[in-house]
């Protein structure tokens, strides 16, 4: 989805070419509509929101592997 939509690359040069040809209206380019829809698709289903004791429990499971 990342990679269909030019919102992550795997050829260098082709990241500077993107990166070159919106550079002078990169938050446009960021903040447009296509580009934040599918942002949100992506964090959806691959970034959980912690919640307050998301520190709590990140702690107690690395106090038990060490």
């Amino acid at each position: 989805m990342l990679l269909d939509n030019s919102l992550m690359f795997v050829d260098e040069k082709k990241l500077i070419e993107h990166i070159n040809n919106h550079w002078s209206n990169i938050t446009e380019w960021w903040m447009s509509e296509k580009n934040q829809k599918i942002i949100k698709e992506f964090n959806k289903d691959f970034n959980v929101k912690p919640d307050k004791h998301s520190m709590k429990k990140l702690k107690q499971l690395l106090s038990k592997t060490s």
